[in-house]
């Protein structure tokens, strides 16, 4: 199982922020593209979702912006070529 991390601005650009194998790896690298916030976080929580397993996490920055941390839970079946 392997977690594909990115996060979203308040404008909406997305930032790829890495493939991990625990989830709870991806905090610091998350924290480091939150740092120009101000802010930082402690945990993400996993949840089942539509397709599959997914987290996210929305978050108030000091300037009442809102940024948010998403991401999918890949199996690593899914990670195969389809073609």
């Amino acid at each position: 199982m392997r977690f594909l991390v990115f996060t979203q601005d308040e404008y909406n650009n997305n930032y790829y922020i890495g493939v991990f194998n625990e989830l709870e790896n991806a905090i610091p690298k998350i924290n480091e593209w939150l740092g120009g916030y101000e802010v930082q976080i402690t945990e993400l929580t996993r949840y089942p979702g539509t397709f599959g397993y997914c987290f996210d996490k929305e978050i108030i920055t000091p300037n009442e912006e809102y940024v948010y941390v998403r991401g999918f839970i890949l199996d690593d079946e899914e990670l195969k070529p389809i073609d």
